[in-house]
């Protein structure tokens, strides 16, 4: 946060404030040049703030990945070339967590890492909408279609901090541009409003992360093991509401700034508040939507790539397989993407094992009636999930404290924790059955 701050409080906003005053007066004056201004400026960016080096090798991955899906396109199978897609994405992350050849300081080596894995995951996304978009199949060889691509894949205002979003969203609204200067004066103020809302949460995460430091305790085990229950419980719950905060603060600027660049429907909505998400799975798909949708292209990639000619095939136990090897596959991507730590396995594993009780307890409990049974069963599953989420947000040895003095505290602290899962449950459950209707 204190790097992402500065590009969002800080000097660093005047980059993205030149990029939409530089987008607005492309998009009125000449708007077929706007996929290219994107190109040049975020080229121009990338080489002032980080390095010509590091530009280079954005460039020649970029190059790299066309190539491939030329060779691909007039002699490889599409089947094939979606799981060379996902090779070469593995490696790619990879190597992005040993980029600091490229980097001079380290505030330099994040932002490389970072932002040379989303890259890598929007190179892997626009490939599979190409490959499934048979309609690009007349444009794809034309300079227009190519620029467009890049400018998906060097679009300032996400690509240091994400999120991730689709190159279909992104070209129907870039071919869309309104181009009309008399645009309403309440609907822009609208926007630019919105975008202050954002800014005004960043300004009291900032203010709240002045008192309240409890990322600071991963580097303090030794304070945390001091800790009674209910602190400990405070320590994991602040955790989990700072992380939120700092995403919608981060994903909400990002998306504001490309409705005000007119890409309206390109960037997801930034996470749901985490007091109403209840279950793993709807974590998965309500705090970061942008990779929930990348994660279904790699759930279709995993589904396709399962051996067609099994026995089981087409019966009921296939389908559970399927499912079982999709989400592993997904899950094994997400533990690349954070890097392979003890922690981040134990949160993956974790992870996949709630997601299939969560499935089980909705197939069970098929009625929406069956509040309190679900509470009941759901409970645990949430504690677990909470204390997940804390190996993720702090560190191993953090973890294992919670499940040694909150799992194993029986009766106490166990059963009242348990018994706040069950009420935090039963409320989300009905209030989320309500905005589904």
């Amino acid at each position: 946060w204190q790097l992402a701050k500065r590009y969002y409080i800080g000097t660093e906003i005047l980059y993205l404030l030149c990029h939409s005053i530089g987008f607005l007066i492309t998009r009125l004056i000449i708007p077929q040049y706007s996929p290219l201004f994107i190109i040049l400026y975020s080229s121009f960016i990338l080489s002032y703030l980080l390095s010509l080096k590091f530009l280079s090798l954005v460039l020649i991955n970029i190059g790299a990945i066309f190539i491939l899906e030329y060779f691909i396109h007039h002699f490889g199978s599409t089947r094939w070339s979606r799981i060379l897609h996902y090779i070469i994405f593995a490696c790619s992350i990879a190597i992005a967590h040993r980029l600091e050849f490229v980097a001079d300081n380290r505030e330099q080596d994040f932002l490389i890492h970072v932002s040379f894995s989303w890259l890598n995951a929007k190179l892997l996304s626009c490939s599979i909408d190409l490959y499934d978009g048979k309609h690009y199949d007349d444009q794809k060889k034309s300079w227009r279609f190519t620029f467009i691509r890049l400018a998906y894949l060097l679009y300032f205002p996400p690509f240091f901090f994400g999120p991730i979003y689709n190159f279909d969203d992104f070209h129907k609204s870039i071919e869309n541009l309104n181009t009309n200067s008399n645009e309403k004066l309440i609907s822009t103020f609208i926007k630019i409003v919105q975008l202050f809302r954002y800014i005004l949460w960043a300004l009291i995460l900032e203010i709240i992360l002045h008192f309240i430091y409890s990322s600071s305790f991963q580097y303090y085990t030794y304070i945390v093991d001091t800790f009674d229950s209910w602190s400990l419980c405070g320590l994991g719950y602040s955790l989990m509401v700072l992380f939120f905060l700092k995403y919608f603060v981060i994903y909400g600027i990002s998306r504001q700034l490309a409705i005000i660049d007119g890409l309206d429907n390109v960037i997801a909505e930034p996470p749901e508040c985490i007091g109403h998400i209840h279950q793993t799975s709807y974590l998965w798909q309500k705090f970061d939507r942008g990779l929930y949708l990348f994660l279904l292209k790699f759930d279709n990639i995993s589904s396709s790539s399962f051996p067609s000619d099994q026995p089981l095939n087409g019966s009921p136990t296939s389908g559970v397989l399927r499912r079982m090897f999709s989400a592993i596959v997904c899950f094994t991507m997400i533990a690349f993407w954070h890097g392979l730590h003890d922690s981040i396995i134990v949160w993956v594993t974790m992870n996949i094992l709630l997601t299939y009780c969560d499935r089980i307890v909705a197939f069970v409990f098929k009625s929406n009636d069956a509040y309190r049974m679900k509470a009941l069963i759901g409970s645990p599953l949430l504690a677990l999930a909470y204390i997940s989420n804390i190996f993720f947000l702090s560190n191993y040895e953090i973890g294992w404290m919670f499940i040694s003095k909150i799992l194993q505290g029986f009766p106490l602290p166990l059963m009242a924790i348990l018994f706040i899962f069950f009420c935090i449950f039963y409320v989300c459950d009905q209030i989320n059955c309500k905005l589904a209707k």
